[in-house]
């Protein structure tokens, strides 16, 4: 009987009507739904609610429910759920309200029809010393006993002689040691991770997605086409969206060797005992490689197909591709609207403002408008008409924010180049929920129950007047910065993943000549972007000698110190500076090239 009630009331209310106008320079909030325990009456309310304190739209994320609800869950991808989204989505187009939804639940990706094959994997190293081929293959049925663990690779070494090991399907050793002395091996293995993922919903919870292996991404959308092409009721919000890659201890896929040596013309895995010898003189330079990789990996195998699935659809995508190992400018560049973080509490300087005493910027980090430049800059290039900012995500405790402090954080954002403000957040709660309702741990609270609620509209009005001459208007940026990507991957120490993390940027961006450059030309006045390998080579020199991807023009490109450069970046910038180019390098020219095959080749400046 439930279940007849709720499709009656789709039905009854998601009726064609005439739309209003979504309107993107108004900001948008989060929207918590709470294990999705919610109805039509209350939906209702909130779009009210959105609409009344000057909010464009709203953005549903279902996560864990509140408990002594669980009769009122609905589960995720569910008849109930998709009739109940549908209906939101009808009900915010007649109050001129956009609608935007997670692609999962919580996050990252992952969940139940995720399963060990396509679920994230990890590399883990194992180092012993043996003196028979029998121990060793004793060793290696035990490493081997369980089944979700693979043999990726092995050596033994003893002296100036080294082996490489290999094993049969059956994990039966096929090497025989010569006998006569201790070896030292190595054995490298795949293993799952074993993350779930994080804040699930009811009928989200799972396995977290390998990003690397094109099948789990596949197998993942798949599951997707299916429940739309089955429900009765369309899912069509303005845009998807994608949160902050906080996949962790993932750094390996099973066709990672193989895929490996096409990028890069050899194999890795007699090279991988290299990780684990700091002074082995090629190892900075296979570190690299390491990097590159997953880089391309996540780049080809999830972003690229992740995005093109939501323009299939018709949707827009929005993406947060920090904290991710690959090279964030390209990643950011593959969607449709690029999304940053303002997480925590900047350190602005203005008299008598002062953060959260309960703030610890050790724990969470800073704010820093360089790094949230990520985003914008591939929309300046490319021409994209909106960037997104997760927005006041952990400034404070609840009931302990102002908006005296919010507005600050929000310009901080703009002069980064962001112009589409989402706020974090708002939690969906029923009428019937005593004060101060639901409430999201990690949000500073946009709702009705907020303390600055009636004065919310004053400054969501600000916003707005901001916004929309920055959304209508293009940048005029003349200063090209390089994001010298292959010089963090050879120079950084400590394992192969490596995580691009805008929390904590200090070691990865504020301590490199990079973000010293950047730094400096922020200090100076200058107006910039960066600019990675990739869209180096998409570059164009005009009839007026500016730099072009397509869409700003900028003067120059300016490549801070580095020690090295990949080949093909080199080559493509002498040939721009033939072409008319003006290119300013700082301090010096590198003198090597990045990469392992590369590594004992110099060029003179």
């Amino acid at each position: 009987m439930r279940l007849l009630l709720i499709l009656f009331v789709c039905l009854l209310l998601s009726c064609d009507a005439e739309k209003a106008t979504v309107d993107s320079t108004k900001p948008w909030t989060y929207w918590w739904w709470m294990g999705s325990a919610v109805d039509s009456a209350n939906i209702i309310r909130h779009l009210d609610d959105f609409q009344h304190a000057g909010l464009g739209g709203a953005h549903i994320i279902p996560i864990y429910g509140v408990e002594g609800y669980e009769a009122q869950f609905k589960s995720f991808l569910s008849e109930d759920w998709m009739c109940l989204v549908h209906f939101t989505i009808k009900e915010a187009e007649k109050r001129g309200l956009g609608i935007d939804v997670t692609m999962g639940t919580g996050w990252p990706f992952g969940g139940p029809w995720i399963h060990g094959e396509h679920a994230a994997k990890r590399l883990r190293r194992y180092k012993r010393s043996l003196a028979s081929s029998l121990d060793l293959q004793g060793w290696i049925r035990d490493v081997l006993e369980d089944p979700q663990v693979k043999f990726v690779g092995g050596v033994a070494q003893r002296d100036s002689s080294r082996i490489n090991l290999l094993v049969d399907e059956s994990n039966l050793l096929t090497t025989t040691l010569p006998e006569g002395g201790k070896w030292e091996v190595w054995l490298a293995t795949l293993e799952p991770t074993g993350q779930k993922v994080k804040r699930a919903a009811p009928g989200g919870e799972g396995f977290v997605l390998d990003y690397f292996d094109r099948g789990g991404f596949d197998q993942y959308a798949a599951y997707f086409d299916s429940v739309f092409s089955a429900s009765e009721w369309s899912l069509a919000p303005r845009a998807f969206y994608h949160d902050s890659y906080e996949t962790y201890r993932a750094n390996w896929t099973e066709a990672f060797p193989e895929r490996f040596e096409a990028i890069h013309g050899y194999d890795i895995v007699p090279l991988l005992p290299m990780l684990d010898d700091a002074a082995s003189e090629g190892r900075s330079a296979l570190m690299h490689d390491l990097r590159a990789t997953l880089s391309e990996l996540l780049y080809r195998d999830f972003a690229t197909p992740w995005t093109q699935w939501s323009t299939d659809k018709g949707r827009l995508s929005r993406y947060q591709a920090h904290g991710s190992p690959g090279n964030l400018l390209d990643l950011y560049a593959l969607s449709d609207i690029p999304e940053t973080e303002s997480f925590g509490c900047s350190a602005l300087g203005i008299p008598g403002l002062s953060c959260d005493e309960d703030f610890q910027p050790e724990r969470f980090g800073r704010p820093n408008p360089l790094t949230m430049k990520f985003a914008s800059s591939p929309a300046h290039l490319y021409g994209k008409p909106l960037v997104s900012s997760e927005t006041a995500t952990w400034l404070g405790n609840h009931f302990k924010v102002s908006l005296r402090g919010i507005k600050p954080q929000v310009d901080e954002l703009f002069v980064a180049g962001i112009n589409h403000i989402f706020f974090h957040g708002t939690t969906y709660s029923p009428l019937e929920e005593n004060y101060p309702g639901w409430l999201f741990y990690a949000s500073t609270n946009f709702g009705p129950s907020s303390h600055f609620y009636d004065e919310l509209p004053l400054l969501n009005s600000y916003i707005q007047r901001c916004q929309k001459p920055l959304q209508e208007s293009q940048a005029d940026t003349d200063i090209l910065l390089y994001f010298p990507i292959s010089d963090l991957w050879t120079q950084t120490e400590g394992e192969h993943l490596l995580l691009l993390d805008v929390h904590h940027a200090e070691e990865w961006f504020e301590s490199t000549p990079f973000g010293e450059t950047a730094a400096l030309l922020q200090r100076q006045g200058y107006q910039f972007d960066y600019i990675s390998d990739r869209q180096l080579s998409e570059l164009r020199v005009t009839s007026s000698d500016k730099l072009t991807a397509g869409a700003g023009a900028y003067e120059v490109v300016i490549l801070p110190k580095m020690g090295v450069i990949p080949q093909g970046t080199l080559s493509r910038l002498i040939e721009l500076e033939k072409q008319g180019a003006n290119l300013l390098f700082v301090d010096q020219v590198p003198k090597r090239y990045a990469g392992w095959r590369d590594t004992d080749k110099t060029f003179s400046g």
